[in-house]
């Protein structure tokens, strides 16, 4: 490769990357893959149906979002895709996972893992560092030091107490139990989202 076409690729590549800070929807149909088991390499692409393209968008209109749904339509995949994008585009996003169980957060980051592991290799290089990478969350640092953090945990009494976030995910909520479990969980997360999360 000559050196206008280097050039020419880097412009694509910074032109590409701030299209995808732009329009999430944008990365996550183009550069999203998820888990599948009717794939056989064992992923596919995302690609946002209808209700979850209005569910995203809802999500940036209003400041709490509560959706009653049927199990297995991709909520929580979209839920970590766009902890995904919050993570890369928006330097210093704190974003809280909340699942029932230790396994369901772990199985939720797994998900944010694996669309990041198969993110184009010029986007990874484009993109925050992997600061750190354990069992209840993952970092990215940007070449300026800013850090953006994505944490999960399950439902347990203080979840999360004293953080500041810029996204919270409650996953199945409604499986928590008990009941004043899940009154304190919500207790606690509230406050997180008071400096405009």
């Amino acid at each position: 490769m000559d050196k206008r076409e280097r050039r020419i690729q880097q412009l694509w590549v910074e032109l590409e990357w701030r299209r995808c800070a732009q329009d999430e929807e944008y990365f996550i149909n183009t550069y999203v893959w998820v888990p599948s088991e009717q794939d056989p390499r064992g992923r596919t692409r995302f690609s946002l149906f209808d209700y979850q393209s209005e569910l995203l968008n809802l999500s940036k209109t209003r400041r709490f979002v509560i959706a009653l749904k049927a199990r297995q339509i991709g909520f929580t995949t979209l839920g970590m895709a766009h902890a995904l994008w919050l993570a890369l585009f928006r330097p210093g996003a704190n974003i809280l996972i909340v699942s029932e169980t230790q396994k369901s957060s772990n199985k939720n980051l797994a998900q944010a893992r694996l669309a990041y592991q198969f993110l184009p290799e010029w986007m990874r290089e484009r993109a925050p560092k992997i600061k750190n990478d354990s069992s209840n969350g993952m970092s990215f640092e940007t070449a300026d030091g800013m850090v953006s953090y994505l944490k999960a945990s399950p439902a347990t009494n203080g979840v999360f107490a004293g953080e500041t976030a810029s996204f919270v995910l409650w996953d199945e909520a409604a499986l928590v139990e008990p009941a004043s479990l899940q009154e304190d969980v919500l207790r606690t997360l509230l406050p997180t989202t008071d400096a405009g999360g």
